[in-house]
């Protein structure tokens, strides 16, 4: 299943990306299974709990941890000074947490338009805003 996916290109932009996604991934699934070995379920339920993680990890990559187009390009998982997993773990985690991730996210996913309707602000502004703290949400 992750094989079709990197094979279809759908892995994203660049070879190398394409396969840090897969480790990451499979070690995902691979723990995931680990920690599941007594499923209270059918296979199929197995099956269905399994997808839906695997699909929940997907997001979360997506959103917090770099891989913005699925998988768009960069170098997320050699920068960090650990293991590519380890890498790109340490951001998603740290994206979670941080107070401005779907700022970061519309930046990234919206084009200027949408980011000066949603934001009153061109989208140069809300990136030099977010990058020297000086950005305030407004809320509504």
């Amino acid at each position: 299943m992750i094989e079709d996916l990197v094979s279809s290109g759908k892995l994203g932009g660049d070879e190398l990306k394409g396969v840090q996604a897969t480790n990451y991934l499979k070690d995902k699934i691979n723990q995931w299974l680990e920690d599941n070995p007594n499923f209270d379920g059918t296979e199929f339920e197995k099956a269905e709990a399994l997808e839906k993680y695997f699909i929940e990890t997907i997001n979360t990559m997506q959103k917090y941890g770099g891989f913005s187009e699925l998988w768009s390009k960069g170098s997320v998982g050699r920068t960090g000074g650990g293991t590519s997993f380890e890498n790109i773990e340490k951001k998603i985690l740290k994206n979670q947490n941080d107070p401005f991730a779907q700022e970061k996210t519309d930046l990234i996913m919206l084009d200027d338009d949408a980011i000066k309707k949603k934001y009153g602000m061109k989208s140069s502004k809300l990136k030099e805003e977010l990058d020297d703290g000086t950005y305030k949400r407004e809320t509504k």
